[in-house]
């Protein structure tokens, strides 16, 4: 299991790669392990971390292309991470599944991901939202003999805003503008249903501080499908929503609605017209209701994620902001878990199957306790 493939080196990449690489220093043995790393751009990563690293650099335009992401990349591997823009998962997963390889992602697009052949783990959405939300949800939801209502709200926002639309790039521009445009799925009386992204508009209170929050796609994970429709007395809601200051969600809506943009579009305004910021804030907060010892009763995760730096014996500190140290150590968490044996299923785990107790005993899922 320490043969590991890094597919995309971007923001979340990097903290993936610094964070399995304290990972093996501290629990693991560094000479029995090796890191591929893949990007269509040059990588560079501090020379001072001790487990081997093998540094692949192409594009992925054609066939030969996608040979060597075959026979270089994920054949050698026991674990495949897949940081890549969402428009490569169909190809990575196909690998994957094809060559019976451990596959973890991050992807929110989960609907468009093809089948699952292999008895290897499949973890395709284990980041933040969806990812770790999820795990502090069943975390709740396992205590209750009814579940009411499963509120599972996300926010990564600058800590600073100057600008209408209050917000600033901290994350993927792709993934972000993607989940404006697709619809989320909600569990709504038992119910599966789909509804259109930025809707459902609610002001949330949090700790004193008010927030917008609205439906989004992807971040609700396969929560809702787990819960859905098991019998005609199943009530319960489960909806994810993202959170956003006041007057963000006027200026997307006008943009998108009014104005008429498309998906490229907004994408490319946004792009023009709003920097990028280090100095980044991470909410999560989770609320689940129901009957609980033979009472209604309620639970609330709350948690806010700011900057910090990782280092080691080895390395001196390195920092990282919130959106990716919370996305990143959500998928390393569950590598680790994986590593030390603890993840007995076989083909596709979902993130509810993770016992957060677990989770928060490794090196980086240490970070989501209360």
């Amino acid at each position: 299991m320490n043969n590991i493939t890094i597919l995309g080196y971007g923001k979340i990449g990097q903290a993936i790669y610094y964070a399995l690489n304290t990972i093996f220093e501290e629990s693991f043995s560094i000479r029995e392990a090796k890191i591929r790393l893949f990007d269509v751009r040059p990588i560079t990563f501090p020379r001072e971390f001790q487990v081997e690293t093998e540094v692949h650099n192409f594009d992925l335009k054609n066939s030969s292309d996608m040979l060597r992401l075959e026979n270089d990349l994920i054949k050698p591997a026991d674990i495949v991470i897949n940081a890549l823009p969402y428009q490569f998962n169909t190809i990575v997963v196909d690998l994957c599944s094809d060559n019976n390889k451990h596959y973890f992602g991050l992807t929110e697009d989960y609907e468009s991901l093809p089948e699952w052949k292999s008895d290897a783990v499949y973890m395709p959405q284990c980041g933040l939202a969806p990812g770790a939300v999820s795990i502090v949800a069943q975390h709740f939801i396992k205590d209750y003999e009814i579940v009411n209502n499963v509120k599972m709200r996300v926010g990564a926002l600058p800590r600073y805003t100057n600008n209408k639309l209050k917000y600033a790039w901290t994350w993927n521009t792709h993934g972000l503008v993607n989940e404006y445009y697709k619809q989320a799925l909600v569990l709504e009386n038992g119910e599966l249903r789909q509804v259109e992204p930025l809707t459902g508009l609610e002001e949330i209170s949090i700790d004193g501080e008010f927030f917008q929050a609205f439906h989004t796609a992807g971040g609700i994970g396969t929560l809702a499908h787990t819960y859905g429709n098991t019998s005609e007395e199943n009530n319960t809601n489960i909806d994810y929503k993202t959170i956003r200051y006041f007057g963000h969600h006027d200026y997307i809506t006008f943009m998108k609605d009014d104005l008429g943009m498309s998906q490229d579009e907004m994408h490319t305004t946004m792009i023009k017209m709003l920097p990028y910021s280090n100095q980044d804030v991470v909410v999560l907060y989770v609320y689940v209701d129901g009957i609980k010892d033979g009472r209604l009763q309620n639970d609330v995760y709350y948690k806010k994620f700011y900057p910090i730096e990782i280092g080691s014996e080895f390395v001196k500190s390195i920092p990282l902001t919130s959106i990716q140290y919370t996305t990143a150590f959500g998928l390393t968490a569950n590598v680790e878990l994986l590593m030390n044996n603890q993840i007995k299923s076989k083909g596709h785990v979902k993130q509810e199957m993770i016992s957060f107790s677990s989770f928060t005993k490794t090196k980086t899922g240490k970070y989501y306790k209360l």
